[in-house]
């Protein structure tokens, strides 16, 4: 039988592979900005598909609201449109941007 390594083992190896990785770099407004507006594009698309499934559980014919798929469904539904909301909040409170030039920047 192989020798398997301990907790103890694993948890170093763990710590050591921790170390040595680099800090992601910090993103201007504008980039954060921008990267959040992707993502909630991406949430989107993820709440309409989910919304879809949910309308199609309710329309079969056996469907009943305490089947595990439709309420696994719906409350995956809620995640993300309680996401959807914390991004929207937190997209609202950038300040507009002031940087001359930025290659970031959307002129609205």
């Amino acid at each position: 039988m192989a020798n398997l390594p301990t907790d103890m083992e694993l948890e170093q190896a763990e710590s050591q592979r921790n170390a040595t990785r680099t800090p992601s770099p910090q993103l201007t407004p504008c980039e954060q900005l921008k990267y959040n507006k992707a993502q909630l594009t991406k949430m989107e698309t993820f709440r309409r598909c989910k919304q879809a499934c949910v309308d199609a559980l309710m329309m079969m014919p056996d469907h009943h609201p305490d089947e595990p798929f439709y309420v696994r469904a719906v409350t995956e539904l809620q995640d993300i449109e309680e996401a959807m909301t914390l991004a929207l909040s937190d997209i609202d409170s950038f300040e507009p941007c002031i940087i001359p030039g930025c290659p970031h920047h959307e002129n609205e």
